[in-house]
């Protein structure tokens, strides 16, 4: 029976398509063919070592060469080095080339391939032939051939030196070759040789090893004279060449470098079974790869190595054996659990013969070649060292600086001591549940921990705990937590914790919090970037952010949100909350004793005012003490009903300042003391003292609303100019004094203010007392004590009750449009006066529209007025239009034109020029 010759791939070899296109042989003329070239990818998925090839990157520029194989008649076309058409059609005499095609991208050669021999033939039918170059990743760098300690003895029989032979090179041998060749990346044939005194080559034994671009291909061992043949002659032994015998069992023996063996051992064996490889073969190339965890990549699935296997006969691609099954043996990690071997794509799956814990040897069969990987029930990998590990909390222990854990399954722990190590913990999707969460423990020195991609739980401590120096980053996670999410036990040393891209805190008490009893906290950082921050529970402390100390705090494209508060800002200066949303979500109110009475102090913690943010601090004992600022840039505060949205207090000897913008409304608290706030938006106060109303006005933003509870008020005219203010109380316990306390004129110059739910206290003796050089006053809701005096552009009166049993209620004055809708006058006889100069030294116009009011009169004064009187004394002009409007006593005004009436009077006997009045949409006097 004839020998097979085999050449052996060794070490990480990646087996390349072998593509050809038969068109027959050449004929004895030069016809000349359109070819078209194309390149086409290599590779497998489980070789990792280089970027994915991308031929369709239109950064590429693409050059070939073309020779003529065996024959140098009709070689048109023939080149070296020519750049390849866009549409890839050269022409080439037809006959046997072998086509090279080369891609360059910045400069830098990227992608890279030769064809064997092709033969091209012009076909009636198909006139242009297309030729698919195989191409690999290429940098453009050698590779390196390298010789450890090879050793080949003098030939005692032919008594000649001996050579080894590497492409073109000559090396004289020593013993123990030990050397490192720069090749092209491209297989090679390493030969080792007996020479005659003349050179000839007596006999030699040849190994093929392909060299990768800036990679290094090992050859090592004893090369024995016994195993050099001459001619066709057999080995006589397989180790470092293989020999196949068809009446047996092939055996192939590889010095491969195994997946993180736990031995010294580091062979791959494979055996071939008799009858699997064909009849007809005559060489035969094996391509086997066996890589760690960490050289490559299988989405959800625990894999601890992979394995590459190929086998090329006759160089034509074989993947079966003849429904025989192939013996793998070879090496992993040692101390696995449940292993198993898996194919990788469809087909049938590998037999696991049998996987020895002590030395990690893996035996497997399989009936086709292909990318397999080796599972096992491990939990995490250690991406930087390849090294997989049964236990997670084993991996962390074991990890150093800059390395990545990675989780292979879910996992369940009590707990996680984290190393005082720069490192990152890669959650590969999958699920850490604890107990009591991760400790970032102590340390000298500063150190960050990096978790990533995936979800950590703990039922009943905080989910990650940090010690003094340690930083933690969050990195599109999900952190839920029974109770804490991040607590800084220790805060000093520069800690600080980043919550970013998409990260969620779901936590039951607080997201994120700091711990004030550590005096020594200097500059601590909290960073929450594109995430959420989100606390829940209704009867435990909660809040979304606690931040007690000092430092900073920076929020950006975020929701904060908590039951009891937002988030607190006890300390920290310089924090910024930009395109972010702070919320205070809760409805109980009971039982929080520091919020009850605004002159008690707070409490620790987040024992505090019920508010979406919080800033400063309200305290007698110099606890907090440093300042507090935070910076508001375009921020959305939102609450619930039994919630305020931004609460502020100074009660130490350091600054307590809130500015910026926002962007809806929301109310302030602002407390008195020195702190001070200047939003810019729709924004409220909450105010409790005339000193508190007065700070609130300072605040830049044009509009401002304030809240006023039950007590007594005086309005601060001049901190309203030129500002929109409206003011809302707690209904008539709420009682304001818009004439500043001394019953005149006030000059809220330029303002437009509004009064909702309260008691207004107007002019309780005099005339003229009222709100000067205002743009628009309106009344909503509101009980009207004493004499208003009008001088708004606009004045409106909406379900307002007037009582005023000593006087007019109200003078139009300078109100040149006054509206009374829905309004009731308890008066002594008098309640309304149209009459004045409009504001204007032109000839002014008032209009007054009484809508749906009634007019009661219990003759207190005992005058014989109509329930709105007219009356002229600059020229002017009034408009009267009245609706709907109920007169009960009152009289009709013996004094100018009779109007027979009690609904209104002309005093003056204005004519009907200047006086035009509607009733019902009647109109009974005027022009």
């Amino acid at each position: 029976m004839k020998k097979l010759s085999i050449s052996l791939l060794v070490m990480l070899l990646i087996a390349s398509l072998f593509t050809s296109c038969s068109m027959g042989s050449d004929d004895a003329s030069d016809v000349r063919v359109k070819v078209k070239i194309t390149p086409s990818g290599g590779g497998r998925s489980l070789t990792t070592d280089f970027e994915t090839i991308n031929l369709d990157d239109d950064n590429i520029t693409w050059y070939y060469s073309a020779t003529k194989v065996s024959e140098t008649q009709f070689n048109y076309g023939a080149t070296s080095d020519s750049l390849l058409p866009k549409d890839g059609i050269v022409t080439l005499s037809q006959g046997d080339w072998s086509i090279g095609l080369w891609g360059i991208k910045d400069g830098k050669k990227v992608y890279a391939g030769t064809t064997s021999k092709v033969t091209i033939k012009w076909n009636f039918y198909e006139p242009n032939v297309t030729v698919p170059v195989p191409v690999k990743q290429s940098t453009g760098d050698n590779g390196y051939i390298v010789l450890t300690d090879v050793k080949i003895p003098v030939n005692e029989e032919l008594k000649t030196p001996n050579f080894a032979s590497i492409d073109s090179t000559i090396i004289m041998n020593f013993n123990g070759v030990n050397m490192r060749l720069e090749c092209i990346p491209g297989p090679h044939t390493v030969t080792f040789e007996y020479r005659s005194d003349n050179g000839d080559v007596k006999s030699s034994m040849s190994l093929v090893v392909e060299v990768i671009s800036g990679r290094e291909t090992t050859i090592s061992g004893n090369i024995d004279p016994s195993k050099i043949t001459s001619g066709s002659s057999s080995l006589t032994k397989v180790e470092q060449a293989i020999e196949v015998k068809k009446e047996g069992d092939t055996v192939v023996n590889v010095l491969v470098a195994p997946a993180n063996t736990s031995s010294n051992l580091n062979q791959t064996t494979v055996t071939f079974p008799q009858g699997a490889l064909p009849e007809e073969a005559t060489t035969a190339v094996l391509n086997l790869s066996v890589k760690s965890a960490g050289d490559f990549s299988v989405a959800n699935t625990p894999a601890v190595a992979g394995i590459d296997i190929s086998l090329k006969v006759n160089e034509q691609e074989v993947t079966s054996f003849n429904n025989e099954y192939v013996v793998i043996t070879t090496y992993i990690l040692a101390g696995l659990e449940d292993v198993q071997v898996k194919y990788t794509g469809e087909g049938d799956q590998p037999i696991l013969v049998s996987y020895n814990r002590e030395t990690g040897e893996l035996v497997f069969k399989t009936n086709h070649f292909s990318e397999y990987i080796v599972v096992a029930n491990v939990e995490a990998l250690n991406v930087s060292t390849g090294i997989p590990y049964t236990k997670l909390v084993t991996a962390i222990a074991e990890v150093d600086d800059e390395q990545i854990v990675k989780l292979l399954s879910n996992v369940s722990v009590n707990s996680i001591s984290i190393p005082n190590k720069n490192f990152t913990i890669d959650l590969n999707s999958k699920t850490i549940e604890t107990q009591y969460g991760l400790y970032l423990n102590k340390s000298d020195s500063e150190y960050v921990l990096s978790v990533k991609n995936g979800t950590i739980k703990s039922s009943i401590g905080h989910t990650f705990s940090m010690y003094q120096s340690s930083g933690l980053i969050i990195d599109n996670m999900n952190v839920e937590a029974a109770y804490g999410g991040v607590y800084l036990s220790e805060t000093n040393n520069n800690m600080s914790v980043r919550v970013i891209n998409g990260s969620k805190i779901k936590a039951a008490v607080y997201g994120i919090a700091t711990n004030a009893s550590k005096e020594e906290s200097e500059a601590l950082y909290i960073e929450v970037k594109d995430s959420i921050v989100e606390t829940s529970s209704e009867d435990q402390d909660n809040t979304g952010i606690l931040f007690n100390v000092q430092g900073k705090v920076y929020i950006e494209n975020s929701t904060i949100k908590g039951n009891r508060q937002g988030m607190i800002l006890r300390g920290g200066t310089n924090s910024v909350i930009k395109n972010s949303t702070i919320e205070a979500t809760g409805t109980k109110t009971s039982g929080y004793d520091w919020t009850d009475n605004m002159t008690n102090d707070w409490g620790q913690g987040n024992q505090v005012p019920l508010a979406s943010l919080v800033v400063g601090n309200h305290v007698s004992n110099n606890s907090y003490p440093y300042p507090v600022s935070v910076k508001l840039e375009n921020a959305t505060i939102k609450f619930s009903e039994n919630r305020s949205g931004i609460y502020i207090y100074k009660t130490t000897n350091y600054d307590v300042s809130v500015n910026g913008t926002i962007a809806e409304d929301t109310t302030i608290n602002s407390i008195m003391n020195g702190a001070t706030c200047s939003i810019v938006g729709n924004i409220a106060f909450a105010v409790s003292s005339d000193d508190e109303f007065s700070a609130a006005l300072n605040n830049a933003s044009d509009k401002i609303i304030i809240h006023l509870p039950e007590g007594e008020f005086t309005l601060p005219d001049a901190k309203c100019e030129n500002k929109n203010v409206k003011m809302v109380g707690s209904g008539d316990g709420t009682k304001l004094n818009i004439l500043n306390n001394k019953d005149e004129i006030a000059y809220p110059k330029n303002a437009t203010l509004e009064f909702e739910k309260m008691t207004i206290q107007g002019q309780k003796k005099g005339n003229y007392g009222g709100l000067a050089h205002t743009n628009k006053v309106t009344y909503k809701d509101c009980k009207m004590l004493g004499k208003i005096t009008l001088y708004a552009g606009v004045e409106e009166f909406n379900n307002c009750i007037f009582e005023n049993k000593n006087d007019y209620a109200i003078w139009t004055w300078g109100g040149r449009e006054v509206t009374l809708t829905g309004c009731t006058f308890n008066s002594g006889g008098k309640a309304v006066l149209l009459y004045g100069g409009a504001g204007s030294s032109e000839t002014p116009t008032t209009v007054l529209t009484v809508t749906d009011c009634v007019f009661n009169d219990d003759n207190t004064l005992n005058t014989e007025k109509a329930a709105i009187e007219t009356g002229n004394d600059y020229n002017a002009t009034y408009i009267l239009n009245v609706t709907n409007t109920t007169v009960d006593g009152f009289a009709i005004n013996p004094e100018g034109i009779s109007t027979g009436t009690t609904l209104w009077a002309n005093k003056n006997s204005m004519v009907a020029d200047h006086l035009f009045v509607t009733v019902d949409g009647v109109k009974v006097y005027g022009k």
